[in-house]
Order: structure tokens, then sequence, then C-alpha cells
């Protein structure tokens, strides 16, 4: 018989009754709880007699309580030789070795009370996903810049992952209450286990859709991916030592733990702070080397440049941003006095090329205080527009958007010329 073992348990807030009949049940075999966090729990060996344990969901109950036990109800289990222990998805763990001590009753119907906050909580989670999606939707300049943004993307796809699990909780939960009230229901520990995996399934879930889409958003400098792993092996390093250590002896050995876990962790600091200042230092070098490569590109994008319409020294700036929906390059050359801008992109479908041209087109006219006109047309693959007398132009080539803007010095002829050549060619 081991002296201590370490087990996933994960239940839903409204299994408080098969998570109590586990526990006690463990305690038939000989082990009581230490401690049960993340979906998962340490038992130890015992031989307590009278050792029973009860969980209780009253905070799971109401949506008012936020999951907290109330003063007075955790003092009517201390006056019943009750004692906490621990806290797991909001329901609180008592304990009692008093064989006379009476079992807690204080409230009817907790399981479907519980029930029916769990589906509304979910309910809301849902709910405001929804809205937040509707509210991002209506506004032309978040989207515009969601097109180009793949961190809007990953967390689309993270959102979007929660509220699949929380329409499964709904689903569980709604069989749940249907089994309640018809009577049908039975406290069913294995059962109960399966249904807890829901929430595993979304912490790793979440987590792994997490890495993914940074392993995703690194695949070029993998090496971002060694000092990532640095601090995490670190973690599960010191969490295996200490495991068995405890394991070992953990009476004996709990004086010990404490140095342990004090030395381990700071190892896991030095860790981290070699992995963040490493990937800082690899992520400026790319960003100057990336810079570099984009400024050289401006001669293969369709943009405007200062030397078509102006003579003298000038300065070049660049912006590349590179998402799953296509590309957008930003170029500016200046000499302190003239300025030609070019704002182009190319995407990979005509829906959010929409998206970005609708903005460009609204944005520029509030900006620049004019109307659009349309000045040339290929068909209707290309258009060109134009505000007159403000030296704002912008083209729309198939999912190609091109925005461009000078100052008043640039000739206005030469300027005609080479839009129409954007436009046609």
């Amino acid at each position: 018989m081991k002296d201590s073992f370490v087990q996933s348990l994960s239940y839903l807030p409204s299994d408080a009754d098969c998570l109590e009949a586990f526990l006690n049940e463990k305690l038939e075999e000989g082990y009581r709880l230490k401690w049960i966090k993340a979906g998962f729990a340490g038992f130890v060996k015992t031989d307590y007699p009278h050792f029973r344990y009860a969980v209780d969901q009253y905070p799971n109950a109401s949506l008012i309580s936020l999951k907290r036990e109330s003063k007075i109800r955790m003092g009517l289990y201390n006056e019943n030789d009750w004692y906490f222990l621990a806290k797991t998805r909001g329901n609180y763990i008592f304990f009692t070795d008093n064989e006379e001590a009476e079992y807690p009753n204080f409230e009817k119907d907790l399981k479907i009370k519980t029930v029916d906050a769990e589906s509304k909580r979910n309910a809301a989670i849902i709910f405001i996903i929804g809205i937040l999606v509707y509210l991002c939707v209506k506004s032309k300049a978040f989207m515009y810049t969601y097109v180009f943004t793949n961190l809007y993307m990953y967390i689309t796809l993270i959102l979007a992952y929660l509220a699949g699990v929380s329409f499964a909780a709904i689903f569980m939960y709604s069989k749940q209450k249907y089994r309640l009230i018809n009577k049908i229901y039975k406290t069913d520990i294995a059962e109960a286990l399966k249904r807890g995996r829901l929430y595993t399934v979304r912490n790793i879930g979440v987590i792994a859709l997490a890495l993914l889409c940074y392993l995703f958003e690194t695949k070029d400098t993998p090496l971002n991916w060694v000092f990532l792993l640095i601090p995490i092996v670190a973690m599960v390093g010191g969490a295996i030592v200490i495991k068995k250590i405890f394991n070992k002896s953990p009476e004996k050995d709990g004086r010990k733990l404490v140095p342990l876990t004090y030395g381990i962790g700071a190892v896991l600091l030095v860790a981290v702070l070699f992995s963040f200042t490493s990937i800082n230092r690899l992520n400026k070098e790319t960003a100057q080397r990336e810079y570099a490569e984009s400024l050289a590109k401006s001669s293969t994008y369709p943009v405007l440049e200062y030397d078509d319409f102006f003579d003298g020294e000038k300065t070049s700036q660049c912006r590349e941003l590179n998402s799953l929906f296509g590309v957008n390059y930003l170029f500016q050359e200046t000499d302190g006095e003239n300025t030609v801008f070019s704002n182009y992109s190319s995407l990979n479908n005509s829906a959010a090329a929409d998206v970005v041209f609708n903005y460009l087109f609204e944005q520029a006219q509030t900006d620049y205080q004019g109307t659009f006109e349309l000045k040339a047309a290929d068909n209707t693959y290309a258009q060109l527009y134009s505000i007159p007398d403000k030296y704002a132009y912008l083209i729309r080539r198939g999912n190609e958007i091109i925005l461009m803007t000078l100052t008043d010095g640039a000739n206005s002829e030469d300027v005609e010329a080479k839009l129409i050549e954007l436009t046609t060619k």
C-alpha cells in the first residue's frame, strides 16, 4: 500500500454528492484527501477510524454568492464539528473525525439549484462572447485591424472553443436537470468523473490552442521554442523532485520540503528571467533584420515613391504586417517638407478585402474632409477614387487596396499618370 499518491480528479460543480461519495470511498481504502487543485488531488495513507467528508455546493447554488461560502454557513459546520479542508470549483470540502457529528443538511434541492446556476453561468459566457463578437464586427476600425492581426484571430479561436465548451456544459446540465425532475438521478461516481472531464478538456484545450498559436507565430524563429521550454522543464523537473521526496516519507521529510521548494523556486525564477531576456533579444534581432528586408521590398510593391514627384534627400520608413488573411505594407518617404505615403494591402479573399476597402474609404474622407469621386475604372476589376484638391487617392484592384496621399507640392499630372498606371497594370 502506497504512502501517498496523486490522481486526476475533476467534477462538475453540481456533482458535489459524487465527489463526497468518492472521497469517502477512498477513506474506506485507507486514504484521506491531502489537497485538491486544478483537476488533481493528493491522497495520503490514514488510519483514522471515524474520518468522514461532506462536500457543500451551496456557493454554487446561487449566482449572487460568487462561489464563496458565507460566514454563517461556515459557522454552522464548525458548530457541528465539521472543519474546512479545501475548495474545488466552488464546492467546499469539510471533514470530521467525530463519529457522532451530525451530517449537515441545511437546505433542500441544492443540486438542482446548482444545475440551474451553472447553466446560467455558461449561458452568460456564450452571451458575453456573442455580444463581444457583435460589437467587434460592427466596428469598421476594429475589423480593419483584425484582418492584419493574427493575435486577434487566435483569441477568436480560443473564444469559439470556450463557447463550444459552454454549449456542452449546458447540455450536460440539462440532462442532469431532466433526471432530477423525473427522480431518476443516481449518485454515480464513474459517470460524474466522465462529466468532470469537460473542465479538464477545457483547460487542456485552451493551453494547447495558445501553445499551438505561439508555435505557429514563431515558426520562423524556432530558437524561441527552446527558450520557452527552459522554464517549463525547470518547473516540471522541480515538481517531480518534490513528489518523489515527499512520497518517500511525507511526515519525516516535511521540514525538508520548504527549503527545497524555495530552492526550486529560485531556479525557476532564474530560468524564467533567462528565457525572457533571450527571447526578447532574439526578437529584437529578428525585427531589425525583417525591417531591412521590408524596406527593400518597396520597389516590388505598387506604392508611390518620392523620386516620382520630388527631388532631394529623403528618408524612408516602412511597416509590413503579414497575417493569415494577407499582407499590409505601409511605406512613407519624406524630406521634411514633402511627403509621399502609401498603404498597400493584398488580401487572400474578397471578404477581407471589402473590410479593408470600406474602412479606408470612410476613414480617408473623414481625415481629409472630402468625398471620394471615381476617377478611372478598368471594367469592374480596378477602380481609382480621389478626393478633389486633397491629394488623397484610393485604388481597388480585385483583392488589392492601395491608399495614397501626397503633399500639395506634387505635380498633379505626374500623380494622375502614375495612379492610372497602378490602376490599369
